[in-house]
C-alpha cells in the first residue's frame, strides 16, 4: 500500500515513520490510500493548538448513496465489538444498518429489507446486552450479531409490535404486541433475548363502546370490544417489569318506543401493570372515573413514562384528560414503593403534555433529590420523594429534550435552536454550546475518578442535512448524575431498563515496577507485596462497569480472584485465591497487581501463563466469572486478555 496528501505543506509522511501521518499547519489534506490499481481517499483536518472545541468532528462517515441515517444507536460494550450503529434509509423505504468501532471503522453493513425479509423497515432500534442491536419492522424484531451483522434470531407477529421495547439485565425482550391473530387485544410479549423463542404473552385489558336497544324494541345491540391504551414498559434493577395500561367501558341504552328509560354509562381505570421477578402480575390502580355521564363526556387518562424512583419503588407519569378530547393537560406523577403501595402523587402545572400525541421518555431520574420531567417548552425539576416542584426552566423558542442528569442536581438539555445547555441545580442555564445542537453523548461522562475516555467527552451526532453523515464529535466532559436512570431511556442502548447491574470489568496496566527485594504497593488501595524476591511488578486498575460501558460509582462491592499456573520456567507460582478490595469500594474502583518473581532476577526466557477469576459481589448478589483473563507474562512483560467470553480458552 502507498499513501500520498494533496498538500505536503499541511502534512505529511516521515521518513522514519512512512505509516504515520503528522501534521505540519493548520488546513485540510486528502489522504489517498493505494493498492495496485485500487485507491481510497479521505479528508484530514489539521488543526493547531492542544485541545478540541466542542463540535469538532473527530470523523465522519457518510451514509451510503441513496440512503439517509435516521439513528444512532450506541452497542453494549464488547472485545473487539462494534461502538455504533448507524440505521439509515431511502426514500423507497428500504433500510440498513452499518457497525463502527469508536475509530470510525466500519465493520459491517446489513441491507436488512432484502436479508432479513421483503418490506422489512426499522421503526424502532435498540442495543442488545451482547453489543448487537435488535431492530423492529413492526410486525418482527430481529437481533443482529455485533460481530458479523448476521441475524441471531427473527421473532414475528401477525399483530404489530409497538415502537417502546425494554431489555431486562438477561438480555430478555418485552415488547407490546399490538392485536395479533386479529384479536381486539394487545399483549405485553416476553421474548428471549438468547433464541428470539416466546416466553409469555400477558394480555393487557380491553376496552368496549356499546349501544343498546338501537330500535327502541330492546333487541339490536351494537359495539364491541378494542385494546386499551398503554405506555412504554420498563424493566426495574430487580428485574420487575412496569407498564401502565387504561380501559374504558362506554354503554348507552337507548330509550324504549313509548319514550322511557335509556341512558349512558362511562367507566375508565388506569392501572400500573408489573411483572414481579417470580412471574407473578399485580395491577396497581393510579387513577379511575365512573358516572351516568349524560352528557357523553369521556374523560380518561393517558399513559406515560414509568421510570425507577431510586428506592426500590418507581415514578409513574399519566396525563389526565377531563374533557375527553384529547387536549394538552398537566401530567401527574405517582411515586409507587417496591410493595405496591402509592406514597405520594402530584400534578405538575408547568407541563403540558398533548395526550393525543404522548412523549415517550420525558423523564429521568437525578441525584441530590432531582427528578426531571420535559414537554418540549419546559423543564421541570422535582423530588422524587415528595413529588414537590423545585424549579422550572422554558423554553426562549426552540424545543427541548432531555440528554441526561448531571452530577451535583442538575441536568443537560437540548435545545434545538440554542444547542446544549446545562442547567444546574437550582435551574441556573450556562451558555449555550450551538456546535453540539442535536448532538447525543457516546459513553458519556465518565467520572472524573475513574474516567475511562480521553477526556474529550465523545458525542455523536447527525447533520441536518439531507445526506446526514454520521460524525464523532467533541462534546463536553461532564459527570453524569450517580442514578440508575440518568439518561432517557435509561441509555444511549435505549434499553429502558435500570442500568446499575455489573455486567463486566475493565482493567488497565500500569507502569512497570522493578522490585529488588523491596516492598511495592499499588497506593490507592494499599496492595502490597514485600516477599523480598527479585523481579517485576504491575499496578493494575479495575473499573466495575455497567451495561453501558459505565463505572457504577453508587454501590458498593468486594471483588475476589482465583488464578491457576499454567506453563511456567523459572517463577514462584501466583497467589490462588485471594480478595482484591480489602474494603468495600465505595466507586467501584480497585487495584491489584501482578508479578513475575523469583529469588534472583528473572531473566530473558522465564515466563508463566495464568488463568484469572474474578468473583464481584454487592449487598444483593455474587457475579462470578465476570471477568476472566490470560495472565501472559515473559520476562518484565506483562499482558492481560480477556477471554470472558471463551473461558475454555488455554492460556500459553
Amino acid at each position: 500500500m502507498s499513501w500520498s496528501v494533496s498538500n505536503p505543506l499541511i502534512a505529511n509522511f516521515g521518513s522514519s515513520s512512512p505509516n504515520s501521518l503528522a501534521g505540519i499547519a493548520a488546513g485540510q489534506v486528502t489522504l489517498t490510500a493505494t493498492v495496485g490499481t485500487i485507491s481510497g481517499q479521505t479528508t484530514v483536518t489539521v488543526l493547531v493548538g492542544s485541545s478540541l472545541s466542542a463540535g469538532t468532528v473527530l470523523w465522519s462517515a457518510t451514509p451510503i448513496p441513496g440512503f439517509t441515517a435516521q439513528q444512532i444507536v450506541q452497542a453494549a460494550p464488547t472485545v473487539n465489538g462494534p461502538a455504533i450503529f448507524s440505521i439509515e434509509a431511502d426514500s423507497n423505504g428500504n433500510y440498513l444498518i452499518r457497525a463502527f468501532r469508536t475509530s470510525g471503522e466500519q465493520m459491517w453493513q446489513n441491507f436488512v429489507t432484502q436479508t432479513v425479509g421483503n418490506g422489512f423497515s426499522i421503526t424502532t432500534a435498540v442495543g442488545d446486552n451482547s453489543g448487537g442491536i435488535l431492530a423492529s419492522s413492526g410486525a418482527s424484531i430481529v437481533d443482529l450479531n455485533a460481530q458479523t451483522g448476521n441475524p441471531n434470531w427473527q421473532y414475528s407477529t401477525s399483530g404489530s409490535f409497538d415502537p417502546d421495547v425494554a431489555v431486562g439485565p438477561d438480555g430478555t425482550v418485552y415488547s407490546v404486541d399490538e392485536t395479533p391473530n386479529s384479536q381486539n387485544v394487545n399483549y405485553l410479549d416476553t421474548i428471549s433475548g438468547s433464541t428470539g423463542a416466546l416466553v409469555r404473552q400477558i394480555p393487557l385489558p380491553t376496552s368496549s363502546h356499546w349501544d343498546y336497544n338501537i330500535d327502541c324494541f330492546q333487541g339490536f345491540n351494537s359495539g364491541g370490544s378494542f385494546p386499551g391504551r398503554f405506555g412504554p414498559p420498563m424493566v426495574g434493577l430487580d428485574g420487575t417489569v412496569s407498564v401502565e395500561v387504561e380501559s374504558s367501558q362506554y354503554s348507552y341504552t337507548y330509550p324504549s318506543c313509548e319514550g322511557t328509560g335509556g341512558g349512558a354509562s362511562y367507566s375508565e381505570s388506569l392501572l400500573l401493570l408489573q411483572v414481579l421477578p417470580n412471574g407473578a402480575t399485580r395491577s396497581l390502580p393510579l387513577k379511575s372515573y365512573s358516572g351516568l355521564n349524560s352528557s357523553g363526556r369521556q374523560p380518561f387518562n393517558q399513559p406515560g413514562d414509568v421510570i425507577p424512583d431510586g428506592i426500590g419503588g418507581v415514578l409513574a407519569s399519566w396525563t389526565p384528560d377531563p374533557s375527553g378530547y384529547a387536549g394538552e393537560d398537566p401530567p401527574t406523577i405517582t411515586d409507587i414503593d417496591p410493595q405496591g403501595a402509592i406514597q405520594s402523587s402530584n400534578s405538575f402545572s408547568a407541563i403540558q403534555i398533548d395526550v393525543g400525541q404522548p412523549i415517550s421518555d420525558s423523564m429521568v431520574l437525578g441525584e441530590n433529590g432531582h427528578a426531571f420531567i420535559t414537554d418540549g417548552n419546559n423543564v421541570v425539576s422535582f423530588s422524587p420523594s415528595t413529588l414537590q416542584q423545585s424549579w422550572s426552566y422554558t423554553s426562549t423558542g426552540g424545543y427541548l429534550s432531555l440528554i441526561a442528569a448531571i452530577s451535583g442536581g442538575g441536568v443537560a438539555i437540548n435545545d434545538d435552536q440554542q444547542g446544549v445547555i446545562q442547567l444546574d441545580s437550582s435551574g441556573g442555564a450556562s451558555t449555550p454550546v450551538a456546535s453540539l445542537q442535536g448532538a447525543a453523548p457516546y459513553e458519556m461522562w465518565a467520572p472524573a475518578s475513574t474516567s475511562l475516555n480521553t477526556g474529550l467527552g465523545l458525542w455523536t451526532n447527525l447533520d441536518a442535512t439531507p445526506s446526514a453523515p454520521l460524525n464523532m464529535v467533541v462534546g463536553e466532559a461532564e459527570p453524569l448524575a450517580s442514578s440508575i436512570y440518568a439518561e432517557p431511556a435509561s441509555g444511549p442502548q435505549r434499553q429502558r431498563s435500570a442500568i446499575a447491574t455489573p455486567t463486566h470489568l475493565k482493567e488497565k496496566l500500569g507502569d512497570i515496577t522493578v522490585l529488588n527485594g523491596n516492598a511495592f504497593n499499588c497506593p490507592a488501595d494499599k496492595v502490597e507485596i514485600n516477599l523480598g524476591y527479585e523481579g517485576y511488578a504491575y499496578c493494575v486498575t479495575i473499573w466495575v462497569l455497567d451495561k453501558t460501558g459505565r463505572p457504577i460509582n453508587n454501590q458498593q462491592f468486594r471483588l475476589w480472584e482465583t488464578v491457576q499456573q499454567g506453563p511456567h520456567h523459572n517463577v514462584l507460582p501466583p497467589i490462588t485465591s485471594q480478595g482484591i478490595g480489602r474494603f468495600p469500594s465505595r466507586y467501584g474502583l480497585f487495584h491489584d497487581l501482578i508479578a513475575l518473581t523469583y529469588p534472583t532476577v528473572p531473566q530473558i526466557g522465564d515466563y508463566s501463563f495464568n488463568k484469572q477469576f474474578f468473583t464481584l459481589t454487592n449487598n444483593l448478589k455474587s457475579y462470578s466469572n465476570i471477568r476472566i483473563n490470560c495472565q501472559d507474562l515473559v520476562w518484565n512483560k506483562a499482558t492481560l486478555i480477556d477471554i470472558t467470553s471463551t473461558p475454555n480458552a488455554t492460556c500459553q
